[in-house]
């Protein structure tokens, strides 16, 4: 995983990602990009997206795969997990079912991390400034987790909270569950919170989006209370609820 310190100006292709783009585009990438990593044979194409959509696609020699949909403490978990495991190769971040299945296919140690439907997708709104629709993002939630539960009993599962709590639950599951011999150690609040601080840091020098940082800003606490309001009342939410229920069960 790339844990950017440099000042300097970011690559053009993050500079074009965090341009405003219509509605419409937003939606029909965010779309597009989850059915192609919903299918084995468009899968692959993933790869050649430009960062930062194209992230670490697992392959049979890594050594663990931290997957989740996005805003699921994907990056926080696995910055903490690198912090404690450094010379593992991982798998990450590409937010399609496709990877956690290739990775049980290929018998690649892998985590899914899980949040509940209102946190989750809140969060994702508003980190695409509140033009993702809401309709598409309750339908790609229920979708990813649906396709988690056959296979459920072959991986390790997170809750975001725990991660939160202590992000070494990831490699204790791993272990757990594969056998595995990762550092698991309880990480202590003083690394967590220079983990937060050193992604803090990578924000500001990359020049993300306000809404779309992973650490909490006033930006997204102000916008937050609106969104909030509004997914809870969508119709979809309950289909949702259940998903997450079945996968947090195996989450023990």
């Amino acid at each position: 995983m790339t844990r950017s310190t440099n000042s300097g100006p970011p690559p053009l292709s993050r500079r074009v990602a965090q341009m405003k783009r219509p509605r419409y585009v937003r939606n029909a990438w965010f779309g597009i990009r989850y059915v192609l990593g919903s299918h084995s044979i468009t899968y692959p194409i993933l790869r050649y997206a430009p960062a930062p959509y194209a992230r670490v696609i697992v392959e049979k020699d890594m050594d663990a795969c931290i997957e989740g949909l996005p805003r699921s403490a994907n990056t926080f978990g696995g910055w903490a997990f690198l912090e404690q495991n450094p010379d593992v190769r991982l798998a990450h971040h590409m937010h399609v079912p496709m990877q956690t299945l290739r990775a049980v296919r290929l018998g690649v140690p892998c985590v899914v991390l899980i949040r509940r439907p209102l946190g989750n997708l809140t969060s994702l709104v508003i980190a695409g400034e509140n033009d993702l629709s809401h309709d598409l993002a309750f339908r790609i939630y229920i979708d990813y987790y649906r396709r988690m539960v056959p296979i459920r009993e072959r991986i390790a599962i997170c809750t975001f909270v725990e991660v939160l709590e202590d992000p070494s639950v990831i490699a204790r599951r791993l272990n757990t569950a594969y056998g595995t011999a990762f550092a698991a150690a309880p990480m202590s609040e003083a690394t967590k919170r220079d983990i937060v601080a050193r992604l803090e840091r990578n924000e500001r020098n990359m020049r993300s989006r306000p809404g779309h940082g992973t650490v909490p800003n006033r930006y997204k606490d102000e916008l937050k209370p609106r969104v909030l309001e509004a997914l809870s009342r969508h119709p979809l939410l309950p289909r949702a609820e259940a998903a997450y229920a079945t996968l947090a069960e195996a989450a023990q």
